[in-house]
């Protein structure tokens, strides 16, 4: 939960609830010269501010955690996919998003893969409802009627065995995610954009995507410089994600890491500059900007105070 919290928290919780980091109340810190400080809202509150969204290893050695925690309830949890009309299937879930309830926590996927040497793109809709199937069904019948999906699977659980559905095993791979934040609506040229980059995948023997996490709700419930968090306002967190195996060769890895950093460029002009600090990409440039905006000042002049020696420091850490 440290690495959650401290670069921020997403999650299908988010817009019903906020980023993990909305939730802490207070932290136990151990600093470098040894000192042990409580942050919260009334002690060392510059620190507190910084801890929620500067991404852990920036200011000392976490300890404790406290979060405000709320009830939880039934959940209506999906996974849905299309293999046909992914045009017209995307451009439908972008036009159903904008009235979604916050009760709504969704992932949208595109994924690349191979078949018999050629790309083919499937869609996914991975997330939850907190509420009943019926009530989904009918949010998702704008998107149906453009095309039934190919596989679908939508159960009523109880709220843990539904995050266990939605969980990813996360078991060691090669990949390399880049992402972006996207203000407003994607164009009908950001999605062309998106689905010929997706066309135009080299291929590796696993997988290339774009993805989203639907944002909005009470993710934008603070402004960006009430805590280190300063990605507010944003309708979506998208990201592109190669995956390989070291089978696959230097020179087949070497062109899709080329692919990927073009439609990540690419891509800059349809969404933001910002990137999120929790999926931190060592091939991104002006880091600092991307992932702290107007906060970086802020940050480093915490990072003076509590870290004068930067003791604790990474390739992209804030630098004092």
């Amino acid at each position: 939960v440290a690495g959650l919290v401290l670069g921020g928290g997403i999650g299908f919780n988010m817009r019903l609830h906020g980023l993990t980091c909305d939730r802490l109340l207070e932290t136990q810190i151990v600093l470098a010269d040894g000192r042990i400080l409580t942050c919260n809202e009334n002690e060392n509150a510059d620190l507190f501010w910084a801890c929620r969204g500067a991404g852990g290893g920036n200011f000392g050695i976490h300890t404790s955690f406290t979060f405000a925690t709320y009830p939880v309830d039934m959940l209506a949890v999906f996974q849905i996919a299309w293999t046909e009309r992914i045009a017209e299937v995307f451009a439908a879930v972008q036009t159903m998003i904008p009235s979604a309830p916050n009760t709504l926590g969704m992932k949208l996927a595109i994924v690349a893969h191979k078949q018999a040497g050629e790309t083919a793109l499937t869609l996914s809709l991975l997330g939850q409802l907190v509420g009943s199937a019926a009530e989904l069904n009918e949010l998702l019948a704008p998107v149906l009627a453009v095309q039934q999906p190919a596989t679908s699977d939508i159960q009523e659980l109880p709220y843990w065995d539904g995050q266990e559905l939605l969980s990813e095993l996360g078991p060691p791979e090669y990949s390399h995610e880049r992402s972006r934040f996207v203000p407003g609506a994607l164009s009908e040229e950001a999605m062309q954009a998106i689905l010929a980059n997706l066309m135009a995948w080299p291929g590796t023997s696993q997988a290339g995507q774009w993805k989203y996490f639907l944002l909005g709700g009470e993710v934008d419930a603070y402004a960006p410089t009430d805590m280190a968090f300063v990605h507010r306002g944003y309708t979506m967190l998208s990201s592109i994600e190669l995956e390989w195996q070291p089978s696959d060769g230097a020179a087949v890895i070497a062109e899709n890491q080329r692919w990927l950093a073009a439609f990540h460029d690419e891509m800059e002009q349809y969404t933001s500059p910002s990137c999120y600090q929790n999926f931190i990409d060592p091939s991104q440039e002006n880091y600092l900007d991307a992932y702290y905006g107007a906060n970086l000042a802020q940050l480093q002049a915490v990072k003076r105070k509590y870290d004068p020696t930067d003791l604790f420091h990474y390739p992209q850490s804030i630098p004092v």
